[in-house]
């Protein structure tokens, strides 16, 4: 592990972020609109050096409660988390419904990737005074992929096959409840399904591209040479931001690329990105990977 260059003076973390700019509607379009309530906070940013650059914005979608009640009620409950905003979600879901199904300690659960582990860690910390939204899970038993870099629904449904194998349960037995956003890829529901679990899919959010502002672009263009770094943390907005790039006449080399997952650099290389830095997107490591020390994909 290399140090980093010290030419690097600022990130550019491209990661979605919460807007609350409208209201948010529960079910179908009759239901009345809800006042979002002020226990989702937005990952804060405390070292100055790294920089909130959404390429999407995050918006409320909460589906009817009827998945809900049929979820309480089954008797193998099994909750997978696709991503930390699935937990925020969750979290709104289950308070404007008024149903809180995480109180049983025997629910399995499911996340993708170690950032989605950790949010759930925070709500369970953070809900824990308040009687009616505490979340009495056990989250030592939370499985997620065994490759944390690679985490995807691939991974994560070969970790659940796993401790199928070691518990002896039979999927046919178990009611899936899946936290996820709208228009998120099949292969988790499609694969559970396969292995005969009955699968609540409930569309928590939607993702809603923006582009970064004029403000953001004459950052970019005025800076030299590998002075800035630019975080990519999703394969979606990658095409889309290197157009944008390239719109601005700048060279691919002018900024550092880095990523936590493997398949985002994978795409950063077909688009002619050879050099790419390998981070991890939790705050306590973030800073230190992009000003401190150096790794690549």
């Amino acid at each position: 592990m290399a140090s980093a260059s010290p030419a690097l003076k600022t990130a550019l973390i491209a990661r979605p972020q919460w807007d609350w700019s409208s209201p948010v509607g529960v079910g179908d379009a009759d239901s009345p609109a809800i006042t979002l309530s002020p226990s989702i906070q937005q990952e804060g940013t405390p070292d100055s050096r790294l920089v909130n650059a959404p390429l999407q914005h995050l918006s409320l979608c909460l589906p009817d409660r009827m998945i809900l009640d049929r979820f309480r009620w089954s008797q193998q409950q099994w909750l997978v988390l696709t991503s930390p905003a699935s937990v925020q979600a969750l979290d709104q879901w289950l308070f404007h419904t008024g149903i809180n199904v995480m109180f049983n300690p025997d629910m399995r659960i499911a996340a993708v990737g170690s950032g989605t582990r950790a949010q759930l860690a925070h709500y369970i910390a953070q809900n824990a005074a308040d009687p009616a939204r505490a979340w009495r899970v056990d989250a030592s038993r939370t499985i997620t992929s065994a490759i944390d870099y690679k985490a995807d629904a691939v991974g994560l449904l070969a970790a659940r096959d796993e401790v199928c194998r070691r518990d002896g349960f039979y999927w046919q037995e178990q009611v899936v409840l899946i936290a996820q956003g709208q228009n998120s890829r099949t292969t988790l529901v499609h694969g559970l399904r396969e292995r005969g679990a009955t699968v609540l899919a409930a569309n928590l959010y939607q993702r809603i591209d923006v582009s970064w502002p004029d403000t953001i672009w004459d950052m970019l263009v005025s800076a030299a040479p590998q002075e800035i770094a630019v975080v990519m943390t999703s394969t979606t907005v990658v095409d889309r931001l290197l157009r944008d790039y390239q719109a601005h006449q700048l060279a691919l080399t002018h900024v550092v690329w880095a990523t936590q997952h493997a398949a985002i650099a994978e795409r950063l290389r077909l688009r002619g990105i050879q050099t790419i830095r390998r981070v991890h997107l939790d705050a306590s490591h973030l800073a230190g990977d992009l000003f401190e020390h150096e790794q690549y994909w």
